[in-house]
């Protein structure tokens, strides 16, 4: 299923030694991109996270690291560490 604007997604981040963080976030489109605001206050303060930033995409079972002339080392078949849990469908 691919996200798009009115979607309810959840991130499950591990905080290492204070547990695990569980974030729930509705999808907009902000200046044309698909993402989120972290807060109220992110919204007012114009800070808004795409789906595209790589914080949101972790390795999966068939990442590795590769590399491009003139581009640099980068990691390959990463995964979204998000999921849709409702659809605004």
């Amino acid at each position: 299923m691919e996200p798009k604007a009115g979607d309810t997604i959840r991130i499950v981040r591990d905080t290492h030694w204070r547990g695990v963080e569980v974030l729930t976030f509705t999808l907009e489109i902000y200046r044309h991109t698909l993402g989120y605001f972290a807060s109220e206050d992110d919204r007012i303060a114009s800070r808004f996270t795409a789906l595209s930033d790589p914080d949101l995409y972790g390795d999966g079972p068939e990442s590795k690291d590769d590399y491009i002339s003139n581009y640099g080392p980068y990691r390959t078949h990463q995964i979204p560490m998000y999921e849709i849990i409702s659809s605004s469908e």
